[in-house]
């Protein structure tokens, strides 16, 4: 199998997180410590890991608390941010509309930061996943 990752992603991290409150009252739930790392922050370091180089991450709740936390620049990362104005009301499909030109700017993973990651991605970890479609999106090309 030939390793290969997109070198975009779109993370999912708009929602309000109630099912980890009280953890999420203060916090989003991207931002919440998974043995001293937060959620975002882990799945940032994998995505760069694995080749990644341009994030746009969709925010809405406390989204100046993960704008802060990540900045413009995560590492080597390009981060780049979408709001979502009706979080409280919309869910992920919504996030995902929201962003659509990322998403078909070609291939591109997809996260939800609540999902469980391995703390070992490989880029031959992220090609299976890519293999089986369960995290990619991808932008057939016309002229193809």
């Amino acid at each position: 199998m030939t390793a290969y990752a997109p070198k975009k992603a779109v993370i999912l991290a708009a929602g309000v997180g109630s099912r980890l409150r009280p953890l999420t009252d203060l916090r989003p739930k991207p931002l919440v410590e998974v043995n001293g790392t937060p959620i975002l922050h882990n799945a940032l370091r994998n995505l760069e890991a694995v080749g990644v180089e341009d994030v746009t991450i969709v925010v809405g709740y406390r989204k100046d608390a993960i704008e802060y936390a990540c900045g413009s620049r995560f590492g080597e990362l390009e981060i780049n941010y979408v709001e979502s104005s009706v979080f409280d009301s919309t869910g992920s499909a919504y996030s995902l509309w929201l962003a659509r030109d990322a998403l078909l700017s070609g291939d591109c993973l997809l996260v939800q930061p609540g999902l469980p990651v391995s703390g070992a991605a490989s880029s031959e970890s992220v090609a299976a996943v890519l293999d089986q479609r369960l995290l990619t999106a991808r932008r057939r090309d016309k002229s193809t």
